[in-house]
């Protein structure tokens, strides 16, 4: 297999995000990013007004790309740039999850 470390500089965003999501994901990491498109279902269990105090309390903008939830559970919105710099913080983390998954 390819060492991922020396794959990853010509993987796209897209391709980074996708490898970052299932890292987030099988880790139950607090980092993860959700894109903007999946809000609906993250709040379908929600009544209106407990979604806005999430939002409320957190950094939203709703033309943003992607949203987390913060420490306290409260929604921040964030771009492309924010994600990027998130996965870059755990890429150590990310890559070597994938390598001892000999992915």
């Amino acid at each position: 297999m390819e060492n991922l470390y020396e794959k990853w500089e010509t993987l796209s965003p897209v391709e980074k995000f996708k490898y970052a999501e299932e890292y987030w994901d099988a880790v139950e990491s607090p980092n993860k990013w959700y894109a903007m498109s999946d809000f609906d279902n993250h709040f379908a269990d929600y009544s209106p007004f407990e979604v806005v105090r999430r939002i409320a309390k957190g950094k939203f903008n709703p033309y943003d790309s992607f949203f987390k939830y913060d420490r306290n559970g409260n929604v921040i919105s964030g771009t492309s740039a924010d994600v990027m710099i998130t996965i870059n913080d755990n890429i150590d983390e990310i890559i070597d999850y994938f390598e001892e998954q000999e992915y």
